[in-house]
C-alpha cells in the first residue's frame, strides 16, 4: 500500500522461511501474468529494502490495522495458520 495516498500499488512481500523456495517460486511466476486478475501486469522479483519479519512487523505497527501483513506460523504444529497479529 502507498500509506500516504492510500492507493494499492499492486506488490506483494513474501518472506521465505527457506530461501530454496524462492528458486521454485521465481520459476513458477517470474515474467508471467497473474491469472486471476484482469491485468496486464507482468510479475517481477526484487529484494526487499526491508528483510525479515521481525523488521517488516515493526514497519508496519503503526499503520492502521486494515492495511497490516497477515503472518502465519512458520513451524510447530500451527505452521501454515494465520497468526494473530502482534499489538
Amino acid at each position: 500500500m502507498d500509506f500516504k495516498n492510500k492507493c494499492n500499488v499492486g506488490y506483494a512481500f513474501i518472506n521465505f522461511v527457506e530461501p530454496a523456495s524462492i528458486v521454485t517460486f521465481a520459476q513458477r511466476v517470474l515474467g508471467k501474468r497473474w491469472p486471476r486478475f484482469n491485468s496486464d501486469k507482468i510479475c517481477h522479483l526484487s529484494y526487499a529494502r526491508i528483510q525479515g519479519k521481525l523488521a517488516l512487523l515493526e514497519k508496519v505497527m503503526m499503520e492502521p490495522a486494515n492495511y497490516r501483513p497477515k503472518v502465519y506460523h512458520t513451524d510447530g504444529i500451527y505452521r501454515g495458520l494465520e497468526e494473530s497479529f502482534p499489538y
